[in-house]
C-alpha cells in the first residue's frame, strides 16, 4: 500500500516564526557587542593597555558585525521557510481543484 505524500505547512510556518524571532535576538546581541564601551576601560588598562584595548575594540566590533550577518541568514531562513509553505499550499489547492474537476463525472 502506497504511503500518502504529505508537508505539515503548519509546522513549518511554526518553526519559520522561531528562526525570525531568533534572528532578531541574535541582532540584539551583535549591536550589543559591537556598542561595548570600550572607551570606559581606557583608565584601568592605562597608556601602556592601549593597544590591547584598541584590539580589544576592533574585535568586539567585526564580532559584532559577524553575529549581524548570522543573524540575517537566520531571519532570512525563516522568512524562505514561510514563503515555500505558503507556496506549497498554493499549489497543492490548485491542483486539486483540476483533480477534481477533472473526475467530478467519473464513477467508480
Amino acid at each position: 500500500m502506497a504511503e500518502e505524500l504529505s508537508a505539515n505547512t503548519d509546522m513549518l510556518r511554526g518553526v519559520a516564526g522561531v528562526q525570525m524571532g531568533m534572528g532578531g535576538t541574535l541582532a540584539a546581541v551583535g549591536t550589543a557587542v559591537s556598542i561595548f564601551p570600550v572607551a570606559a576601560l581606557a583608565p584601568i588598562f592605562g597608556p601602556i593597555g592601549a593597544q590591547y584595548l584598541g584590539a580589544f575594540a576592533a574585535t568586539s566590533a567585526k564580532q559584532g558585525l559577524d553575529v549581524g550577518q548570522l543573524a540575517m541568514g537566520v531571519t532570512e531562513s525563516g522568512v524562505s521557510t514561510t514563503v515555500g509553505s505558503n507556496d506549497y499550499d498554493n499549489t497543492e489547492d490548485h491542483f486539486s481543484q483540476g483533480f477534481t474537476a477533472t473526475t467530478e463525472g467519473i464513477e467508480a
